[in-house]
């Protein structure tokens, strides 16, 4: 039930306004918030490390579930809309 529900809770978007401030997330261990922020922590140093852009540019988000998880990176919303004006 739970794998249905976290599924599908992109689509509380698209829900009645009544809906649409709704937030689901996972209910974590303080562990397993450890681990994500230590992954992240990781992901930011390895992408500086290489030279690349400013990190403040990205948002780096963990996802998959226990071994699968992995980190990956998303170009701000922010950044794209001032570089556009």
């Amino acid at each position: 039930m739970k794998e249905k529900v976290m599924t599908n809770v992109a689509l509380l978007r698209q829900a009645d306004s009544q809906f649409t401030s709704v937030n689901i997330a996972h209910d974590l261990t303080p562990r397993q918030r450890e681990e994500i922020k230590t992954m992240i922590t990781a992901a930011k140093k390895e992408y500086v490390d290489s030279g690349n852009e400013d990190v403040e540019n990205y948002r780096f988000v963990v996802v998959g579930q226990g071994p699968r998880r992995k980190v990956i990176k998303l170009r701000r919303q922010n950044v794209l809309h001032q570089q556009n004006q």
